[in-house]
């Protein structure tokens, strides 16, 4: 499934970019995570920059695991992905912010 990046409309004489975070931590709510203090120094970046900016945690998004772009079409209930997708897809500066494990065993 090939997904067109939707453009946001824009009144600039000079279109303005948008970057996205994708926080990829392990780590569900409540527990503490180290993956937002290191977006939240990329994000002061952009800001400074006059880049918008916004985070989507995947965590709180019901993704199916596989390969597919919509996981529904091969045996699962439900895949938050394709929605995800559509915004990613829309960011001119996709990023994604990785949980690291350094001293875990």
């Amino acid at each position: 499934m090939a997904v067109t990046p939707a453009r946001r409309p824009t009144t600039c004489a000079v279109p303005t970019i948008c970057a996205l975070f994708v926080d990829c931590t392990l780590k569900p709510p409540p527990a503490l995570s180290h993956t937002p203090g290191l977006i939240d120094q990329s994000r002061a970046t952009m800001d400074a920059r006059g880049v918008p900016t916004d985070v989507v945690r995947a965590v709180d998004h019901d993704t199916a695991p596989g390969v597919h772009p919509d996981m529904t079409r091969n045996g699962f209930a439900s895949d938050g992905w394709p929605v995800l997708c559509e915004q990613v897809m829309a960011a001119d500066i996709p990023t994604t912010g990785l949980p690291t494990a350094a001293g875990s065993t």
